[in-house]
Formats: C-alpha cells, structure tokens, sequence
C-alpha cells in the first residue's frame, strides 16, 4: 500500500477547470501524494496531456448513460472512488473540478472514516430528495416512503465536492452496494450520486471545516455594501463558475492558475504556500458560521438595509449627493465592483 492520492473526475467540459485544479494543488499545497484523474469520455489527446505531467489518468464507463435534471451522468462516475483497486493507496483525497486550491491539505489527511463538509446551510438529507409533490408517479413514491423508512432523513446532509477517506473502509462489495443504492433511489434526488453517498455513509462520516470545501465565496460585513471575498484552503465555485462567469478576482485567479499548469513538474513540487494553524482555522470557520450558516438576525437586518440603499440609489441619488458627495460617490463604486455577481 502507497500513500496518499489526490483525485479528481473531468469529462470532455472539463478539461481546463481540472488543469487549474491540479495546477493550484501543485503550487499552494505542498502535496506529495500521487495525482490521478477519472477520465469520463474526453480523448485520447487530452488524456495525454495529463500524463505528460505524472498525472495517473483511469478511464471509466459511465455508468448512466442519460442526463440528469440539473447535472450530466459524469457526477456519478465519482462512486468510482470506492472500488476495490483504490485500496493501493492508504488514503484518497477527492475534489471536484471546479476548485481552487490555496493553501496546504494535510490537516484532511487524519480522522477516522469518511470526512466531508456540510452541504450549504447544513440541510438534512431529506432535502437531498424530492418532495412527494415532485416525484413523477406513485411507484417513486412508494421507494421514497420506504426510504424515509429506513433512513433518519433529519441528518445532516454532507457536500462530496471535497472528500477524504481512508481506504481500510472500502471493502470488495462496497462499490457494488453504492451502485445498487442508486439503481434503486438515485432518481428520487436532483442531487444523484451525493443523495447516495450521503445514504451509504449515513453513520460512518465524520465533519471537517468549512474551510477545506468553502462554497461561501463572498460575505457582506456588517453596514457595508460591498461583498467582500473571503477565501478558505479550498475555494468550491458550486454556483457561478469563474470560467463561465469571467470577470472579478477569482476568474483572475483562475486564469493564473490556469496558465501556470503548462510548467507542472511533480518532479520538483514546491512547498505549501500556507500553513494554517487549529487556530486560524477555527476562528474562520467561527466567522463563517456566523456571517453565513446561522445567518444572524443582525446580519440579515444589516444586508437588507445596504440592499435597500443600493437598490435605492437611482431615486435618492441626487438628494444624497448634495447631502454627502463622499457617500454618494463610495456607494456608486460599490454598487458597481462589488456586486455578488462576481461569485
């Protein structure tokens, strides 16, 4: 057994969001562990691309052949994470493509289990399936009573876009029984392969910081308008994705990371770019929980204040300016560059 590997999975949309990726893991994290992409149907010349820089490349067979409501059938080929020949390696540390890295990961490398954030606001898993008003026809809701039967759908919900595991977990029916699981319920969920991880792995995940898998990308710090960036050691871009969206400070960074991937040499892996202490890490994830998850009454009483302002801008311009010309002026610019339209 070797030891740690980095994974991540790309189809043929994805090939420049995974470069970044890596290209990032490379120059922020230190990791010395193995690289290796699943590889969704995308060409042999791709393919090559990665190999070129050390990169361990597996191709796999998809393993729905339709699209989901919201999602291609490339998410599922995630579960293929848990098969038997992962055990080569002690640990596997997953993460989605759409994912900056900044900064060292070995604090996800202990723990026992599967570790896994939170899903955003820390839903339960009931909410990672539809609702009866939204099943097509009765048979799915006869399999959807029978899981809430089975299952206590008040759990909290983890996120897969960042995973870490050790592999003494994985067993030789395991990718086997996680396959079954969506056969049989996978298309009771908009969310298809994390509804099921979260099924299969019900009482056997532990959490770890927000940090490591930050979704919440912006906060609007109390009596300001403008949306402050507010970066953690993994940046997941779940909604507007910086190569879609292609303008603000993390499309920038994107870019760069893009760009550096080209000189990748696993052979000569430069040092983390940072090392955050306990410390640091639970005062950010203490900051988050409360600007973002708890979402507190001041907060919100707060962001509907400056909402209002900004939004009433146009028809109390000319009063505030000639009341406090400074004022006018700071909330035109943030108004205008600190939109959350540049998540």
């Amino acid at each position: 057994m070797k030891g740690n590997v980095l994974v991540s999975l790309t189809d043929k949309n994805y090939i420049d969001p995974v470069k970044q990726l890596f290209s990032s893991v490379y120059y922020n994290s230190g990791w010395q562990g193995d690289y290796l992409l699943l590889c969704h149907d995308i060409d042999d010349k791709d393919i090559q691309w990665f190999k070129d820089k050390g990169i361990i490349t597996k191709n796999v067979e998809p393993l729905y052949d339709k699209d989901f409501e919201h999602f291609p059938p490339t998410i599922l080929s995630k579960l293929y994470l848990f098969g038997i020949d992962f055990k080569r390696w002690k640990r596997v540390l997953f993460l989605d493509g759409d994912i900056t890295v900044r900064a060292c990961l070995d604090g996800m490398l202990v723990g026992p289990g599967l570790r896994a954030v939170e899903d955003v606001h820390s839903i339960p898993l009931k909410k990672q399936f539809y609702d009866d008003r939204h099943l097509p026809d009765n048979g799915s809701r006869i399999k959807m009573d029978r899981l809430r039967s089975m299952y206590d759908m008040k759990r909290t919900a983890f996120n897969v876009g960042v995973l870490s595991f050790d592999t003494e977990m994985i067993e030789v029916d395991t990718f086997k029984k996680i396959c079954d699981l969506f056969h049989e319920y996978g298309l009771l969920s908009p969310y298809n392969e994390q509804a099921i991880l979260n099924l299969h792995f019900i009482d056997r995940w532990n959490p770890m910081p927000l940090i490591y898998n930050n979704y919440y990308l912006y906060v609007r710090p109390y009596w300001t308008l403008e949306p402050k960036r507010f970066e953690g050691i993994c940046d997941h871009f779940i909604f507007q994705k910086p190569w879609k969206v292609r303008q603000g400070p993390y499309f920038a960074d994107w870019l760069h990371y893009l760009d550096l991937a080209k000189d990748m040499d696993l052979d000569d892996r430069p040092p983390s770019a940072r090392k955050w202490t306990e410390s640091e890490i639970m005062e950010w994830t203490s900051y988050m929980k409360d600007m973002m998850v708890h979402r507190s009454r001041p907060l919100i009483l707060n962001n509907k204040i400056m909402e209002t302002l900004e939004s009433g801008l146009g028809i109390s311009g000319k009063m505030l300016r000639t009341v406090s010309p400074s004022m006018y002026n700071r909330i035109r610019r943030e108004r205008y560059h600190g939109s959350l339209k540049d998540q």
